[in-house]
């Protein structure tokens, strides 16, 4: 995997995260499927070196998707990961605790 793979996945899941939140859905989806048909093409050796250190990124989006990509793999670090972009603001917020929901974590949607 090559350092545009990963400048590619953190653009990707940036302009995701904005679609989510502008609500242009076409294009979140076509963006969602790149990024998925990334995870699948990559071994569970190449997720962790090169996504793992993504966990810390300064963008929430960029985390919660290295999350996405890693959960199979780190489970309980991503855990800790989606439960601190869960005190987020916004739709990151949101869909962590969506996530964390999905993985069978207890979590308050209340804000």
């Amino acid at each position: 995997m090559q350092q545009d793979d990963i400048d590619n996945f953190i653009s990707l899941a940036r302009v995701w995260g904005a679609t989510l939140e502008s609500g242009e859905s076409d294009e979140g989806n076509r963006i969602h499927s790149l990024l998925i048909k990334m995870k699948d093409d990559a071994t569970g050796e190449e997720l962790m070196v090169n996504y793992s250190v993504l966990l810390e990124h300064p963008d929430d989006w960029v985390r919660f998707w290295a999350c996405a990509f890693l959960v199979d793999l780190d489970r309980k670090r991503v855990i800790r990961c989606l439960r601190k972009l869960s005190k987020s603001k916004g739709l990151v917020a949101l869909t962590a605790k969506t996530r964390l929901h999905l993985l069978g974590e207890r979590v308050s949607f209340k804000h």
